[in-house]
Parts: C-alpha cells; structure tokens; sequence
C-alpha cells in the first residue's frame, strides 16, 4: 500500500530539497553541461538553454516508482546522490515529460496494490 506524506514529511522535504540544491554534487552537474555563461546543454535532447529554463533530475526517483513513499530517510538517500546519477533537463519538454510518466506509473502501481 502506497503511503502517503504527512505535512510535516512535505515541509522536511521542502528543505532538504533546499540544502541539496546547494550542494557539491548538485553543482557538479550543472557545471558539466554548462556551455556559456547562463547557457546549458540539457542532457536529453542536447538543445541549449538559459539557468532558468532547466533542472537537474535524478536518474532514479527520489520517491520509488513502485513502492511509493518510503520515508524521510530513503527520500534523503535517493536526495544526496553522486553527481553521476544526476542529469540537466529542460524544464518545459524532456523533464516535464519524465515526470509525467514517473506519476503515470506511480499511479499505476498505486492502483494495483
């Protein structure tokens, strides 16, 4: 069974997405597909674009496909990964859609158990 995030677990996620975002390995990865100044090379369909119009994703979901919300520990895990393990994605097409289908499956999985 899928378990929910309590408030509390939403705000603890908030700020340690926060603290990650300044982090080594968080920066490592912007770093290496930075091509100009204020100009990034996302990692999925290699078309460049300003700060603002990208993310940086974790290759494995921070909260599990198939087994959903694991608590704020595992989050945590998955959160500090390697700079390897991380990718720069465009905002409006090849994130948005790897998270689409992140949930599509997320729900998928919900629904079965």
């Amino acid at each position: 069974m899928h378990r929910k995030r309590t408030k509390k677990e939403l705000s603890d996620c908030h700020q340690l997405r926060s603290v990650w975002m300044r982090s080594g390995p968080y920066w490592e990865a912007m770093h290496r597909a930075k091509m100009a100044p204020n100009h990034y090379l996302c990692e999925k369909c290699q078309e460049v674009f300003r700060l603002r119009e990208v993310q940086v994703d974790h290759q494995v979901p921070c909260v599990d496909v198939k087994t959903g919300w694991q608590g704020l520990q595992e989050f945590a895990r998955r959160l500090f990964c390697p700079s390897g393990e991380l990718m720069v994605l465009c905002q409006d097409k090849c994130h948005k859609i790897k998270s689409q289908t992140e949930n599509k499956e997320r729900r998928k999985y919900e629904k079965e158990n």
